[in-house]
């Protein structure tokens, strides 16, 4: 079983990536890392179905996107109110970055008020606005890497098994029902 420091060096890693990067960087960066790892997160809840997970996951899934794996992961309580609201924030930020082709950093007006937004800032507003997004970005790493950890995989439901009797009975009900819509039909005209 897994634990809440088997990914202390990936989040390392991240945390000396971050650093190196730009601001477009770091915000593009941290925002793929956190996508990734909601998905990771979803996956660890999901029946164990490979085929499955891929298909909702990944290219024109219904959960592919950022924004939907955000929805879902609060819907199914598995993220809080205030993580939520980060993450939505944190990909509305790279989108700012990512939609505009002018160099602009972290303390570009629009983008310093969403990081001044960020719930899980942990500094004062006196800091700059990276910092606020870097440590947004490791709290919420954290729920989800938390969500992950005490993941119960459900199982699939057994299958029906239909023995011939129930397909003599199935088959019955059928040939009565378009008996019965047949004589509907009749009637009505």
């Amino acid at each position: 079983m897994s634990t809440p420091f088997d990914q202390f060096d990936e989040v390392m890693q991240l945390r000396e990536a971050l650093s190196a990067e730009t601001d477009r960087g770091c915000a593009l960066h941290a925002a793929s890392y956190l996508d990734n790892e909601l998905g990771v997160m979803l996956a660890s809840h999901f029946v164990d179905h490979a085929k499955t997970h891929k298909e909702l996951l990944d290219g024109t899934g219904g959960l592919a996107t950022f924004s939907a794996r955000i929805a879902i992961a609060f819907a199914l309580g598995l993220v809080s109110e205030n993580v939520r609201n980060d993450l939505t924030l944190i990909r509305k930020i790279r989108n700012d970055f990512g939609h505009n082709p002018a160099k602009i950093g972290f303390d570009h007006e629009p983008i310093a008020n969403r990081c001044r937004e960020l719930h899980f800032r942990w500094e004062t507003l006196e800091r700059p606005p990276r910092r606020f997004f870097e440590n947004s970005v490791f709290a919420v790493a954290s729920q989800i890497h938390a969500a992950k950890w005490s993941a119960k995989r459900p199982a699939a439901p057994k299958e029906i098994v239909i023995d011939d009797e129930q397909r003599e009975k199935h088959r019955k009900f059928v040939e009565q029902l378009m008996v019965t819509m047949t004589k509907d039909t009749e009637h009505r005209t």
